[in-house]
């Protein structure tokens, strides 16, 4: 038996362990499955937290793509998949516009220079 009323096997370590040994969600904190199948502990050993600073930090292709009159700002590793992406899901050609070496860092700055062209998201529209 995986669960009673007094608790569960954990999908991980596999040890019955009781429910306040589980994280309580929801309306349900017993749930047999789900999220609550595994218990704090086997949870906590499994996160693994980025912190915000690694994604600055990340190299990459600081790119301009052109839609429709409107100019994308963004960075990404692979700009070939990125490009697909754009051009899979939306209506409009997309063109891409300049390429530089750079940093997640310096794409925040950027927006923020280009901050009163903004339009939504990481688009921006020259007046």
């Amino acid at each position: 038996m995986k669960y009673d009323d007094n608790g569960r096997i954990c999908n991980r370590c596999e040890e019955y362990k009781t429910w306040d040994n589980y994280h309580k969600q929801g309306s349900n904190s017993r749930s047999p499955h789900g999220k609550h199948a595994i218990c704090k502990q086997c949870r906590s050993k499994a996160y693994v937290h980025v912190p915000r600073t690694a994604h600055r930090e990340q190299e990459g292709d600081l790119y301009m793509l052109e839609c429709a009159g409107y100019y994308k700002i963004g960075i990404t590793t692979n700009l070939e998949s990125r490009l697909k992406h754009y051009e899979t899901h939306n209506p409009h050609p997309v063109t891409v516009v300049k390429v530089w070496p750079g940093r997640a860092d310096l794409e925040r700055d950027v927006h923020d220079m280009l901050g009163a062209f903004h339009h939504k998201g990481e688009w921006f529209q020259p007046n």
